[in-house]
């Protein structure tokens, strides 16, 4: 984490100066020194953070591109190879999604079932009427 820490530092200087402008007390010469966590060892941990918020952004930008590709008729070949190329998920993790997605929607539709009157529409059915000749 050390070696992190001072990496960190050399290639964010704005994003290490402005925690460490943040996190300065007034009186930081009155404390004593013991007592203080190792500034460094928090800025890093601090930018771990930051990253894994970037990285769940990134992956939610996947996850619409590779449910295009999906709603778009992509077969599961191309989808795989955006995958490879970081673009979006992968075919299993799409439909992981979509699972995850359809179980959300069922328990909303439940919750809102239980709590107001609702009737259920269903529109365009395909029945498929078959008029036969009478001989």
């Amino acid at each position: 984490m050390k070696g992190l820490g001072s990496k960190l530092k050399e290639l964010a200087p704005m994003l290490w100066n402005i925690l460490a402008t943040t996190s300065t007390t007034h009186n930081l010469a009155a404390e004593a020194p013991e007592t203080r966590r190792d500034r460094s060892l928090v800025f890093t941990m601090v930018c771990a953070m930051m990253s894994i918020l970037h990285s769940q952004k990134a992956n939610n930008f996947q996850a619409v591109i590779a449910l295009f590709l999906l709603g778009s008729g992509a077969s599961k070949r191309e989808i795989e190879v955006f995958a490879h190329a970081g673009i979006s998920l992968s075919y299993k993790s799409v439909m992981n999604y979509l699972d995850t997605l359809s179980q959300e929607g069922v328990l909303q539709f439940w919750a809102v079932w239980r709590e107001c009157m609702c009737s259920l529409v269903w529109d365009n059915l395909n029945i498929a009427f078959r008029v036969e000749s009478a001989s």
